[in-house]
């Protein structure tokens, strides 16, 4: 699943290409992943539209289109100046947009049109310079919204109830512990909780609990201040290696995720680099999780 390092990097890519370029037509190959509130093929909604500037916000990417642009000024989408942990929305941008949640397995293309298709290619957005920007996902699980002016973004499930940035640029040390040690529930379930922070998700959030040596099942209200602290420096320094390791390998197409770097997550069965206990991977709820036993002890009552 694309998480917030993955869409930050990918937005900056996109910026650095897609700005002012006329979208000249577009191809839908597989319309399970639309979502069009508004009459009207996604073909015949989108020619003649010139792009603008991608933003992300949380786990979604957000493609303005008529040139439309928030501006480094504007809070709408600039996770270092949205509210933090508040009801009040932030002003919508202006004109149409594209916005895609790619949920387990979507992935982008960008590449000359004549370039051969990947399969389970959804749809392609034909460029005036010759390349096209293609949505890849192999679950067929991703959504692609196409919002056709302000107001619309509010019809996304979910995205009116985001939390702040989980880069957490917008909150403070000293918040960010008062808020984890005033909630029950799991540390894992929490960071993975979008209207908590938006933009974690299994791979990250084993990650971070990993680097700050704390068990994914440990109640939150239990880490002691230093402990929370120590979850909190963690995500902002991984997340700024994760910055440069994506930057680094991201393909020039842009296609894949980059989890070279990755301690646990996907390395059951291999030795911890820091104490060589074996990592395991367990259920957690519905979803899979890798962690060390030797690193990250178990709270009382849990073998693992």
């Amino acid at each position: 699943m694309p998480e917030w390092p993955d869409l930050h990097v990918l937005a900056g890519a996109f910026n650095e290409r897609l700005p002012g370029l006329t979208i000249a037509g577009a191809k839908v190959f597989n319309p399970i992943v639309l979502r069009i509130p508004v009459e009207g093929a996604l073909e015949e909604l989108v020619a003649g539209k010139v792009l603008g500037s991608t933003d992300h916000r949380g786990k979604y990417l957000l493609f303005h289109l008529n040139g439309g642009s928030t501006g480094p000024d504007d809070p709408a989408w600039t996770g270092a100046q949205l509210p933090v942990w508040s009801d009040t929305q932030p002003p919508d941008p202006a004109g149409a947009q594209l916005v895609v949640n790619p949920m387990l397995a979507g992935t982008f293309q960008y590449c000359p049109a004549g370039e051969k298709k990947p399969p389970r290619t959804c749809l392609a957005i034909h460029l005036d310079n010759g390349y096209d920007l293609r949505y890849i996902d192999e679950k067929q699980m991703g959504k692609v919204y196409y919002l056709p002016e302000p107001g619309y973004i509010r019809i996304i499930p979910g995205f009116a109830g985001l939390g702040p940035e989980a880069n957490l640029a917008a909150v403070s040390a000293g918040e960010f512990v008062k808020k984890v040690r005033a909630r029950h529930s799991d540390i894992r379930n929490l960071l993975t909780d979008q209207e908590f922070l938006a933009g974690i998700g299994n791979a990250y959030a084993d990650e971070i609990l990993f680097c700050a040596r704390i068990h994914p099942k440990r109640p939150a209200h239990s880490l002691s201040t230093e402990e929370a602290d120590r979850v909190y420096r963690t995500i902002k320094e991984l997340f700024a290696e994760a910055e440069v390791e994506i930057k680094s390998h991201l393909a020039k197409d842009l296609r894949g995720k980059v989890r070279h770097f990755f301690k646990v997550r996907g390395r059951e069965g291999e030795l911890c680099p820091v104490c060589g206990t074996k990592i395991v991977r367990r259920t957690h709820g519905l979803n899979e999780m890798n962690f060390c036993p030797g690193c990250q002890p178990a709270p009382a009552g849990h073998l693992y």
